[in-house]
């Protein structure tokens, strides 16, 4: 799977943030606080929904009601976009399913379900999210043990 963009809205400290990734290594650079981290929490959200090691509260940005994240990416010479979003209900933030969806070459092949977006999705990339966490996350302080 190559990641080819990233739409970020109301996540963390990005209020709209497009990044255009360039063919073979990206690096995130910048100071402490600058977004790195969210950048990478925001992937994560948009493959598997759930917030690792985190909360809802942690990835929606203060005083926003709704944020979402477009992740398009690249398997097997195919081009897929995964939207998925949160939702500010009163005093409680949960994934917005109205706005979970899948689509392959701009077809829509799955759609306001987790169940079927992530079966879908593990077809595609081939593992799931326990497998990409271990081999693909490195968490930034597991690199100085």
């Amino acid at each position: 799977m190559k990641i080819d963009s990233i739409l970020i809205e109301n996540i963390r400290s990005h209020v709209k943030t497009y990044i255009k990734f360039s063919e073979g290594f990206n690096c995130l650079v910048g100071g402490l606080g600058a977004g790195k981290s969210s950048i990478l929490y925001a992937i994560d959200f948009a493959l598997f929904g759930d917030p690792i090691g985190r909360s809802y509260e942690y990835l929606l940005r203060e005083g926003a009601n709704v944020g979402r994240v477009a992740l398009k990416f690249i398997e097997n010479g195919k081009e897929y976009t995964l939207w998925r979003g949160l939702r500010r209900r009163g005093n409680r933030i949960s994934q917005d399913t109205e706005q979970l969806k899948l689509f392959k070459e701009d077809k829509l092949i799955a759609e306001m379900k987790n169940e079927a977006v992530t079966e879908q999705l593990k077809s595609i990339i081939g593992i799931d999210k326990e497998v990409f966490r271990d081999i693909i996350w490195v968490r930034q302080e597991k690199l100085k043990e």
